[in-house]
């Protein structure tokens, strides 16, 4: 996978809570942004699209849009969610009206690179293939922490942290608008950070962190693990899938098992690499768990599981972290 990087301050974790994870790379949306004349700066033909309304109205509120109104600092490149793909997110005017000033910057400067031009030929150019390294970088001084955006191209299709590019290369005077199909969401911490501010925002994925932590005093230290500068996938299940693996005994204590025997289980579902949700159509099986095992993706990549012939879904896919990603599955992964 293919990475640009960036640097400027932290945004405090609040992000994550915020907005709870509810977006989902696997929302679908067809709308499209309109075919401009090239000699419109990016911030008219944000302004001028009947598609864009909310994005114009971030932009507007964080006084970013008078800046793609400029040739200077440029060019720019605009990952640009439509309407819909903020609707999808729960995002609409009144929700950016009312949003901290701070998160709100913070969530579309991860949307735009400044100084550079990323073309879908230059993206696809750039790479060899899918997960190739990618050449080119860029520091953008509108983010927040060390942040990544991440590329990959399969077919036709360019992704960006698994989020597909749904109209292509609208050209301005001063840079290039990629429409996309869902909110870029920045990611606010390390996985482990991640996935306590998951369980704090949603309750119903508190077993996950609360198995993580009982298992971290034993000899595994997989706290420290995901704290670190590894990169990892996590697959994360909801509280139901505990208490269905544990036949509906388990209540928030793993304290009746070792650390080491629930270590065993988390490690099923740590992969020893960055996996967003368009790689699972293209892989079968990695023998790169953390517990040595293989994983399993079937069915164009909608399930995992052990074999290629039973396993679970997913509900939400693509949750950023800086040292990986977390995707929301149905149920224990069994070994």
């Amino acid at each position: 996978m293919n990475s640009i990087f960036f640097r400027n301050t932290t945004i405090a974790t609040i992000l994550t809570v915020f907005f709870a994870y509810t977006f989902s790379a696997c929302n679908k949306t067809t709308t499209t942004v309109p075919v401009v004349n090239t000699s419109s700066t990016l911030a008219a033909i944000i302004k001028n699209s009947t598609t864009l309304t909310i994005l114009d109205s971030a932009l507007s509120r964080t006084k970013l849009l008078s800046m793609l109104d400029s040739a200077s600092g440029g060019p720019y490149t605009v990952f640009a969610p439509t309407d819909k793909a903020f609707q999808n997110a729960l995002i609409v005017d009144s929700t950016i009206a009312k949003m901290d000033a701070a998160i709100l910057r913070r969530l579309v400067s991860y949307h735009l690179l400044a100084g550079i031009e990323q073309t879908s030929a230059t993206i696809s150019k750039t790479l060899s293939g899918p997960n190739s390294a990618y050449a080119a970088s860029s520091t953008n001084p509108l983010t927040g922490n060390p942040d990544s955006l991440y590329f990959s191209v399969y077919g036709s299709t360019i992704y960006i942290n698994g989020v597909p590019i749904t109209q292509a290369d609208v050209t301005g005077v001063n840079g290039v608008i990629q429409a996309i199909q869902n909110v870029l969401i920045p990611p606010t911490g390390s996985l482990f950070q991640t996935l306590q501010n998951i369980s704090t925002a949603d309750t119903t994925y508190s077993q996950f962190i609360a198995a993580l932590n009982w298992a971290s005093t034993g000899s595994t230290n997989l706290d420290t693990l995901l704290s670190g500068g590894g990169i990892f996938t996590v697959f994360l299940p909801n509280n139901n899938a505990f208490r269905n693996y544990f036949g509906d005994t388990l209540n928030v204590s793993f304290s009746d098992f070792t650390p080491d025997s629930i270590a065993a289980i988390l490690k099923y579902h740590i992969l020893q690499t960055r996996q967003f949700s368009p790689d699972f159509a293209q892989v079968a099986g990695y023998p790169t768990l953390l517990n040595g095992d293989s994983i399993y993706f079937f069915n164009s990549g909608a399930y995992l599981g052990k074999t290629d012939s039973t396993g679970t879904g997913f509900s939400t896919r693509n949750i950023m972290a800086n040292n990986g990603v977390i995707h929301k599955i149905n149920a224990v992964l069994t070994h």
